[in-house]
């Protein structure tokens, strides 16, 4: 029965991506049109939101998505805000080490989900 639903998940997920990447280079080329017209920082909040959009309904439907797809949604996001805002200027070491030790602590303290 698992062979069955297996193919199904996959195409799902393939759909998704494909919906994803296609909505990506659509933006991409507006933005690169629109180049001069658009805000600092409006191209990677787009492109990041997307990305989120799209690893979202895949969870959402239990369909995967993974880590490295949430961090490039969620970096690409911060840095289009941090753009937008003028806090550009930021020490991404310190960020780094931040969001790092968070990690740690959420797993400490049983906050993080293990496998």
């Amino acid at each position: 029965m698992a062979d069955v639903v297996q193919p199904d998940r996959r195409a799902g997920r393939m759909r998704v991506e494909r919906i994803m990447w296609g909505a990506l280079i659509v933006w991409f080329g507006v933005a690169w049109l629109f180049d001069s017209r658009l805000p600092e920082g409006l191209g990677p909040f787009v492109a990041g939101a997307i990305v989120l959009a799209g690893v979202g309904y895949l969870r959402a439907r239990k369909l995967g998505a993974g880590v490295v797809m949430w961090v490039v949604g969620w970096v690409l996001v911060a840095l289009g805000v941090f753009d937008l805002t003028g806090l550009s200027d930021i020490n991404w070491f310190a960020v780094a080490l931040i969001v790092c030790g968070g990690w740690i602590l959420l797993g400490v303290f049983g906050l993080r989900r293990t496998r």
